[in-house]
């Protein structure tokens, strides 16, 4: 079932291969629909856990974008809502892990690295070329804008890791087998 994420971000990428804006395809979330087929295909929860983590923000995110542009594509809707009902249909099996959000913040930096070089400014990818529209008022220079999106990203991620592990706990025995419940292990043993 690997090939459905791939279903979804092919979608997107024809969409936006249409429109001649090819560079959104780098966009978190949609990436995050690549990195959830290759983390399912290749039996990875590491992978896994990244996509989810990506798109748990990034929902919210697209829902005041999309209200905001008016842009209510079906293939961006899919990235968005399907992407996250597979990857936590995974997540369920894999669990959550205490480091997951640290793990998703630095290919997220990476990726906004790349869109800085790869896609044009005037779309903006991860926000990677310059603030948002309004926060001029709150920011003299993008770069106090980048660190403080920066900052508020790697919170946010390090915040819904945190809800994933209460929600997705990892199971006694693989907690006790990294020293976890180590007590109990050695009462029985």
């Amino acid at each position: 079932m690997g090939w459905i994420p791939l279903v979804f971000i092919g979608l997107h990428f024809y969409t936006h291969w249409e429109r001649d804006t090819l560079g959104h395809i780098l966009w978190w979330c949609h990436m995050a629909n690549l990195i959830l087929a290759i983390g399912w295909m290749c039996a990875s929860p590491g992978l896994v856990r990244i996509a989810v983590l990506w798109l748990i923000p990034g929902l919210p995110l697209w829902l005041m974008d999309a209200s905001w542009t008016g842009d209510w594509s079906v293939s961006s809707g899919h990235t968005h809502l399907g992407g996250l009902v597979m990857g936590l249909f995974l997540l369920h099996r894999v669990r959550a892990a205490r480091w997951a959000w640290l793990h998703a913040f630095i290919p997220g930096f990476v990726l906004q690295q790349i869109s800085r070089w790869a896609t044009a400014p005037k779309l903006n990818v991860n926000i990677a070329h310059g603030m948002r529209e309004g926060w001029e008022e709150i920011f003299s220079s993008y770069w106090q804008y980048w660190l403080f999106t920066t900052l508020g990203i790697l919170a946010a991620l390090w915040g819904v890791n945190k809800v994933l592990q209460f929600t997705f706990p990892q199971p006694l025995d693989e907690r006790k087998d990294h020293g976890i419940d180590s007590g109990q292990q050695n009462q029985a043993g």
